[in-house]
């Protein structure tokens, strides 16, 4: 294994990338159905090993032992082993479609322990083939392989570290089949209100919990790298979103508290803030979507509506640049609108979008560009600009009011195309969850 990062560009493999994802599905889905339910789906989850992609050991139903199946990565089988050491191996190349190897590791588990059924429908995937009837997916690029294993390797290291020194309850580094991504799990002790009601959020978010994680890419973003989950303040609740579940803010006291990660200290000196609203006019005169900031050290980045329905941003470098969409372009009218702020000090241009549209632009306060790099803060708020009713800062808190769903924030400042992009997946939705 080399020490850098391998390259491995979404649009490169994802032929292969698929093809793989629908592998680590069956799987899971063989952990759904054998092993015995733990809470936040534990029992589901898999194991990046240096083998590739496992299960936990499961019991096997006619009780003579334990399973375990891998994704072997370094010989390109799926092998099936009994704790007994008889072992079944399925070849995964010369580019073999997923549904004839779905039915072989399927034949292998029946001869080693006796049938076992499947829902074979893929989950949290743009395709709904039935995994033993996929003709679709059988592209299998053995260097690709080889690279997203690397990088996925290094990736779990990282997360491994990040895990370590928690006293409280927490996860392995989980490897997760639905989302293709490798995560972990801190846990607070206390209970939480799932932010949906579809299966895995009602049963793997009824947890207070911080997750971290890590995705090789997918159709819907390219530059998911790590995350982690807002604490709802104040009785922050939830209404039907434009995907899913969105949060419902009163406009009075209530937001989202994001913890201070790494993640969000690798914003220097370019930025993008995105996110989809249905705003109310805020009471304040100025609904605050989203802060990064510390207000007795810097204003940092800032999205926000105010009551004239003017979008605006406030952004610190070397300098304070206040600006604002040159016209008013928020109606309050129950409509869903993608908003976003791009940024970049290296070439001093700021700009502001509204449905995937760049908009004309004026200065409020301070220099129209910026240089330098951005203010090292550790608060994010979504919802508020914090201020005098929090412990930190003073000003007003400028409290958004209505729905915000979709909050992405990059180390980059993405281009027109990229925006426009994002707009024009809607409701498909760009951001995932953990589980």
């Amino acid at each position: 294994m080399s020490h850098g990062w391998p390259a491995l560009p979404y649009e490169s493999w994802q032929p292969t990338r698929d093809t793989l994802h629908s592998h680590t599905q069956v799987l899971g889905k063989l952990a759904a159905a054998l092993a015995r339910p733990e809470p936040q789906l534990q029992h589901t989850a898999l194991r990046l090993t240096a083998r590739g992609w496992e299960t936990q050991p499961l019991p096997t139903p006619d009780r003579s032992g334990a399973l375990v199946v891998t994704v072997d990565l370094h010989t390109y089988e799926t092998v099936v082993e009994h704790s007994d050491g008889r072992t079944r191996r399925i070849a995964l190349t010369p580019d073999r479609a997923v549904g004839v190897v779905t039915r072989e590791v399927l034949a292998a588990v029946g001869d080693l322990v006796g049938p076992v059924t499947i829902n074979p429908t893929p989950q949290e995937t743009t395709w709904s083939t039935p995994l033993d009837e996929d003709t679709d997916h059988a592209t299998f690029d053995t260097a690709q392989v080889d690279a997203y294993f690397e990088a996925a390797t290094q990736a779990a290291l990282v997360l491994a570290e990040v895990r370590a020194p928690y006293r409280g309850r927490s996860t392995p580094v989980n490897a997760w089949w639905g989302a293709f991504d490798l995560s972990v799990g801190l846990f607070s002790g206390r209970p939480a209100q799932p932010t949906s009601n579809d299966f895995i959020m009602r049963n793997s978010g009824d947890a207070e919990q911080v997750a971290v994680g890590w995705w090789p890419g997918d159709a819907s973003a390219n530059d998911i790298q790590l995350g982690s989950n807002g604490i709802p303040m104040n009785g922050v609740s939830f209404a039907s979103g434009l995907v899913r579940q969105a949060f419902s803010l009163d406009g009075m006291d209530d937001f989202v508290d994001v913890p201070d990660t790494p993640a969000l200290h690798a914003i220097t000196t370019a930025v993008t803030v995105d996110a989809w609203v249905n705003p109310q006019r805020p009471p304040d005169g100025e609904g605050w979507i989203f802060a990064r900031r510390d207000p007795l050290v810097s204003e940092g980045i800032s999205l926000a509506i105010n009551g004239d329905g003017f979008l605006t941003t406030a952004l610190q470098a070397d300098s304070v640049s206040d600006l604002a969409s040159a016209d008013p372009v928020i109606q309050f009218n129950g409509e869903w609108k993608h908003l976003a702020v791009t940024a970049d000090t290296t070439t001093g241009h700021v700009r502001l979008y509204l449905d995937g549209q760049p908009l004309a632009m004026q200065v409020v306060s301070g220099p129209p560009n910026l240089g330098g790099r951005f203010a090292d803060v550790t608060h994010l708020f979504i919802g508020q600009r914090q201020g005098s009713d929090t412990p930190e800062g003073q000003g007003g808190s400028l409290h958004y009011k209505g729905l915000i769903d979709e909050v992405e924030v990059y180390n980059r400042a993405l281009s027109a195309a990229e925006i426009q992009a994002i707009f024009k997946v809607g409701r498909r939705g760009k951001c995932k969850p953990s589980f």
